[in-house]
């Protein structure tokens, strides 16, 4: 049997964004220079019409924000050991995501890929793999603070603690405070990176958008939507 079930508004925004950045990142809709409503209005009809013929929806978690989160609140905290390691884990997995997404939109098949983005280097992804797949260059400085990153990383997950006098152990502190200092800064170009190559630098404006859009034709009468229930008496 189905049931209509009330959609709460911020949950509607999740999933329309998480719908949005899938269809355009993934090329399957470009956005051009084709003003925000225009955009929205065609992205929104499409996504109603799959939500309303679906009876089911598999879910899967996407881990970046919050390892991006916990990477700041451990830099605030002064924890930067732990820091520079979730920094770490959260820039691999968004570079691997981009350079998916960048050789999906090539019409490359994964299994030409996949095998390059699982078996090379960080810094060789972010650079020579990077241009291959034809995304814009990230700076000579940022692949420095990401090899650094990395240095760090590997020494504290590694467990690559070596005995050293006061001062050396001081100097060694100083240094990864300066690379977390530095982290956002490479965040900041990946995610630019991101942006001009799937949204032509139009992210934030098309994103907000959509959110304000929603809110207006949703905010006061929610969405209702049928789906599937299983009934255990049969």
């Amino acid at each position: 049997m189905s049931d209509s079930v009330e959609i709460p508004l911020d949950i509607l925004q999740s999933v329309f964004e998480f719908m949005l950045r899938d269809v355009v990142e993934a090329g399957i809709m470009e956005i051009d220079d084709r003003n925000p409503e225009q955009i929205v209005y065609e992205f929104t009809e499409k996504a109603l019409n799959v939500l309303r013929a679906s009876n089911d929806f598999y879910a899967a978690v996407d881990h970046r924000p919050t390892l991006l989160d916990r990477a700041r609140s451990e830099a605030q905290a002064g924890n930067d050991e732990l820091a520079v390691t979730f920094y770490a884990i959260w820039i691999e997995h968004f570079i691997n995501g981009i350079l998916t997404r960048a050789f999906t939109r090539m019409e490359y098949d994964a299994e030409v890929f996949l095998p390059l983005i699982k078996e090379l280097r960080l810094h060789t992804k972010a650079s020579s793999l990077w241009a291959l797949a034809d995304l814009p260059t990230i700076e000579d400085e940022n692949l420095k603070i990401l090899d650094r990153i990395l240095e760090f990383r590997n020494a504290f997950v590694h467990y690559k603690w070596l005995a050293a006098g006061e001062r050396a152990i001081e100097e060694r502190d100083e240094r990864l405070r300066e690379v977390i200092g530095k982290s956002e800064q490479l965040v900041t170009a990946l995610f630019a990176a991101k942006s001009a190559a799937f949204w032509n630098g139009r992210e934030k404006e098309l994103l907000e958008y959509l959110h304000e859009d929603l809110r207006r034709r949703y905010g006061e009468t929610p969405l209702r939507l049928n789906f599937h229930i299983d009934d255990p008496g049969n």
